[in-house]
């Protein structure tokens, strides 16, 4: 089961810059599929009846083109993991197949239960390509999340990465995903006197003309033993916390806040920042002016 735990916040300042990991920044290219009766993700799984493996697959389907239809068949890992996508995650619209592999005499032993789902609609599906600078090293994943609940207090939420053919993520990014958005990704060292090893933290810096010099951090829970509320106890670090003497620290989160997520900034047009975005930087630029002051 992956569930992902984070908190994401607006940076203040670059003070992270000597902090960072540079053998590990990556320039990312992702992509988002709009789910709809056009372009689906459907879950598979088959429960052989013969004592046989059991089986699962993923099958991405683009929109109709022409009376053609891309589509995408990747093998996963049958087991829990799948079983909650296609339990948890799917639309209510499932199906139960019988089948025989084959039309022998023998077909009987050859049978399988076939469960199979499309994903719900509210779930996210994003394609990523990355390529680490410092080695050039490219891969592609497939990544698939849960809705995000109505309470905003609760920040996590089921996730799920594959890793795919790098040649098929572009094919999807350049076919299947509606939106898109490029950034580049880095990340703080791991023995940072100010972090919390529990915890891994990540710089997202966007491009200019689009975003107008937007950067997000991301504080990500690692250690699967502890609860999820405890992101909520980690130490901010000072590029997106201004220290206040005697009170609280001051800063500007925007963790469930729907215009910050990538997904809703790859919406955004190439030539348009978004209100929402310049708004948060010019409270940002009032926060710092104000505590230098």
């Amino acid at each position: 089961m992956g569930t992902e735990v984070e908190r994401k916040f607006i940076v203040l300042n670059n003070k992270y810059d000597s902090r960072i990991d540079a053998r590990r920044t990556e320039a990312l290219e992702q992509g988002y599929i709009t789910l709809s009766s056009d372009c689906s993700v459907r879950v598979r799984m088959s429960e052989s009846t013969s004592g046989g493996k059991d089986s699962a697959s993923l099958t991405l389907k683009g929109r109709d083109r022409n009376g053609e239809r891309v589509e995408f068949y990747y093998r996963v890992p049958a087991g829990d993991e799948i079983k909650q996508i296609h339990d948890q995650l799917c639309s209510s619209g499932k199906e139960k197949i019988r089948f025989a592999a084959d039309l022998t005499a023998d077909a009987a032993a050859n049978t399988e239960m076939t469960n199979q789902a499309d994903l719900s609609r509210d779930c996210t599906v994003r394609v990523r390509i990355s390529q680490n600078k410092a080695s050039g090293a490219t891969r592609a994943q497939l990544c698939i999340k849960g809705p995000r609940a109505k309470d905003k207090e609760v920040i996590d939420r089921p996730e799920f990465e594959y890793d795919i053919p790098v040649e098929h993520a572009r094919l999807i990014l350049d076919q299947i995903c509606s939106h898109s958005i490029s950034k580049t990704r880095k990340y703080l060292k791991r023995n940072d006197a100010q972090s919390d090893p529990h915890v891994e933290w990540t710089i997202d810096e966007y491009d200019d003309s689009r975003f107008g010099g937007l950067k997000l951090a991301e504080v990500e829970l690692k250690d699967t033993n502890l609860p999820p509320e405890s992101i909520h106890k980690v130490k901010l670090p000072d590029f997106i916390a201004i220290k206040r003497p005697g009170k609280s620290d001051q800063m500007l989160e925007v963790t469930n806040t729907k215009g910050f997520t990538n997904s809703e900034l790859g919406r955004l047009p190439a030539d348009k920042v978004a209100s929402y975005v310049l708004n948060a930087l010019e409270q940002a630029r009032k926060m710092v002016g104000k505590a230098v002051a």
